[in-house]
């Protein structure tokens, strides 16, 4: 089967596709891939070497654009919402020639049991829905977790996939979850290790069982939250003045404060010293001492509105502590660097080979030598799971 991807991001998408058709006996042809992003575009001619590799469907003319079996869009956008302008394309190719199946992929679960975004009654979904269905194709869509698919990652992705001569249908979960430890390396480099400083912090404080699955996070509340006044990070502070905090943490995202002061997005709202007073313990000389000194620590923040808490979700060198006998969450793209692995006494990042374990690409994958850490992540947070596209590659096609 003759195959085109638009945005194909790193492949992860087409490699899933080849992979199923190759376990079927069929002799799968990539014949052209898009990709806007250059970096993505590099790592795809690094691994593809023989393949048309283009910045956009547009730069094509339709005459020379080639007619194929199976039409791929992995459209990873950050959005919840899929990118109309790359759907345009989508939409512009299948109608010019019409493939017989195609897979529709992107990175956030937009279907959901209550809409999104509502109009006329209709789900944010339901237009892209009827203009492939008045093209001829019955179709198919569902969130699926890689986590069902032989993944260690908790990573939701909207599938949508259509078929003219046949109704598609999409598989089912495995019973059986694997846990982080199996895609883990034995043996570290040292230069994936984060600050010594902030791991000696942290570990000692606390056995590495009660970190795994915690989230370093100071804006958010919850059981699986831990927030840097209890790891000392900027200094210690009295449990008085931490639970002073956690109450700031739960509070100032009450919805009475956002409608006091027209706050129109949930997040922590600046509440003055007298607005503290009406929920916090302490009283008086000791209410204000406590929150000049976690000012001068920088726990918290002051401007003309109040105080507020002054860390947010990226304020540290690590955000997530992953379990390895669990599963790891949605590795993204703005997420992936910040995780950390709790290795002998020290935290460290995942490395380069075992984010490709997490997103089911193969050991000789290549990534180019002059990409960053940084860049690496970001292009893996935005790929489709290999395993997830070969599973509903081979239920489309062959049931």
């Amino acid at each position: 089967m003759r195959i085109v991807n638009l945005q194909a991001g790193i492949g992860g998408l087409s490699i899933g596709v080849m992979q199923a058709l190759t376990e079927q006996g069929d002799e799968g042809e990539l014949l052209l891939l898009t990709e806007r992003d250059i970096t993505a575009r590099k790592v795809l001619k690094a691994n593809l070497t023989s393949l048309q590799v283009k910045e956009s469907p547009r730069l094509i003319k339709n005459a020379f654009f080639p007619d194929h079996d199976i039409l791929l869009a992995d459209l990873q956008a950050p959005s919840q919402a899929i990118s109309h302008e790359l759907l345009y394309e989508f939409l512009n190719v299948l109608k010019s020639k019409r493939p017989l199946f195609f897979i529709l992929t992107n990175s956030r679960p937009v279907m959901k049991e209550k809409p999104l975004k509502e109009k006329n009654g209709e789900h944010q979904m339901d237009p892209l829905f009827k203009a492939l269905r008045k093209m001829g194709y019955k179709l198919a869509h569902e969130n699926l977790n890689a986590s069902d698919y032989g993944i260690p990652q908790r990573r939701n992705n909207l599938f949508v996939v259509g078929a003219l001569d046949s109704q598609p249908l999409l598989p089912e979960p495995k019973l059986e979850r694997p846990c982080l430890h199996t895609i883990l390396d034995s043996s570290v480099s040292d230069e994936e290790n984060i600050s010594q400083s902030f791991s000696t912090q942290v570990l000692s404080q606390y056995d590495p069982k009660e970190l795994y699955g915690k989230t370093i996070r100071d804006k958010r509340g919850g059981k699986n939250m831990l927030h840097s006044w209890q790891l000392g990070l900027r200094g210690e502070v009295p449990i008085e003045s931490q639970k002073l905090l956690e109450q700031l943490v739960l509070e100032s995202r009450h919805e009475k404060w956002r409608d006091k002061k027209c706050f129109t997005r949930k997040e922590n709202v600046p509440l003055t010293l007298k607005e503290i007073s009406t929920f916090s313990k302490l009283k008086g000389p000791a209410l204000s001492d406590s929150i000049k000194l976690l000012v001068k620590q920088g726990y918290l923040s002051q401007n003309s509105l109040g105080y507020a808490i002054a860390s947010g979700s990226f304020s540290f060198p690590i955000a997530h502590i992953l379990d390895p006998l669990g599963i790891a969450p949605a590795f993204l793209s703005k997420t992936g660097e910040r995780f950390g692995i709790i290795d002998k006494d020290l935290i460290r990042h995942l490395t380069n080979d075992e984010v490709k374990r997490l997103f089911g690409f193969q050991e000789d994958f290549i990534l180019n030598p002059e990409l960053s850490k940084k860049q690496i992540f970001k292009l893996f947070g935005n790929s489709a799971v290999v395993p997830v596209a070969r599973k509903v590659t081979a239920k489309l096609i062959f049931g």
